[in-house]
């Protein structure tokens, strides 16, 4: 659907649903200052055959997210200026109740964990994690009934101190669809790629936040995907990059092993977390209007870390974001391999 297609849709629902709910929204001016990578697989894959892989490139961006409820209602709506113009509903649902229950219907945002780095029990949405730019989810189209029963609930809590907050998650999965390369010995004409099922696979997460009174928090939580790559299989992989880098020198077709080192770099999609131990620290600071914070998730398979500092200004219609994010750790840590090593967002 086109962007002033949308629009017109939304603004017409807004102008009907108003008076009975609400409506509310915003527009953000974004600027993303990109670095490649130069020891990257894909600089390497354009090294040999000059664009043959697309790489992130710095960019500006409007977005405008317009929201509305009402009559049993609920909609939210962005539409996005970039290279090309593009627009996604993110919610769209009815809801409505009958007793303890409650019934929604369409495209709706349900997450469902506490996790900050890593969230196991988001079942439903898959919310992307540790975004430098705060974003709302899109939803998943869905039947939900919930129940809520004024008399009875149950609930396991621990409170350890007023400043301390414990949680954990655990998730077990029978089988999972996961994708993983065949690691072929020589140059392929397609990519390497297969869907296959995973059985038996764990992820869970512990973590804890301490908050002082002067609202400095320090949030730490420690991690493991079983969803993720294994080391032996990071192995694999980077004995395929060499293998590939040597057919180059040994006069291969340049752009053939270009071709097969681009389709490499897919390595890094394959999963939410790119190793499957995870141990991740966080620390805030909340005064005033300001809020600055730092964090950093750390993989000790491979010593790779990625450092991100950001700061924020919330006024009372107008908000400020800036956030530097470089990766890091030795040559040979998957996360000091990622094509964007450093990444500067502003936005307001």
């Amino acid at each position: 659907m086109k962007p002033v297609c949308v629009v017109m849709l939304l603004a017409a629902w807004v102008g009907s649903s108003v008076q009975a709910q609400q409506c509310s929204g915003y527009v953000r001016l974004q600027w993303d200052d990109v670095v490649s990578h130069p020891a990257s697989v894909l600089a390497a894959a354009n090294g040999l055959q000059a664009g043959v892989a697309a790489h992130p490139e710095s960019e500006a961006s409007l977005e405008t997210e317009l929201r509305a409820s009402g009559h049993g209602f609920t909609g939210i709506v962005t539409v996005q200026q970039r290279n090309s113009d593009q627009a996604w509903v993110n919610e769209l649902y009815a809801s409505n109740g009958a007793g303890a229950w409650q019934f929604s219907a369409g495209k709706k945002i349900v997450a469902w964990d506490g996790g900050y780095g890593f969230r196991p029990n988001d079942m439903v949405q898959q919310e992307e994690r540790r975004t430098m730019v705060s974003r709302t989810e899109q939803g998943r189209p869905l039947l939900l009934a919930e129940y809520f029963h004024a008399d009875t609930a149950w609930s396991i809590v621990w409170v350890a101190s007023d400043a301390l907050e414990l949680h954990g998650s655990l998730r077990w999965l029978e089988g999972v669809d996961h994708q993983v390369a065949s690691n072929p010995d020589g140059l392929v004409t397609h990519p390497p790629w297969q869907q296959v099922t995973q059985h038996n696979v764990t992820q869970w997460l512990v973590g804890g936040t301490w908050t002082h009174t002067s609202q400095l928090s320090l949030l730490a939580e420690l991690w493991q995907d079983g969803n993720a790559p294994s080391d032996a299989q990071w192995d694999d992989w980077a004995s395929r990059n060499r293998q590939l880098m040597t057919r180059a020198a040994s006069g291969a077709p340049l752009a053939a092993v270009a071709g097969n080192l681009a389709w490499q770099a897919q390595a890094f999609n394959t999963s939410a977390n790119l190793r499957r131990s995870n141990v991740y620290g966080r620390l805030s600071w909340q005064h005033d209007a300001w809020q600055p914070a730092l964090d950093v998730p750390y993989t000790p398979a491979d010593q790779g870390r990625i450092l991100t500092g950001s700061l924020t200004w919330q006024g009372n219609r107008l908000q400020v974001q800036g956030g530097v994010r470089r990766n890091g750790g030795p040559i040979n840590a998957v996360m000091a391999q990622l094509p964007t090593p450093n990444v500067v967002i502003c936005y307001l």
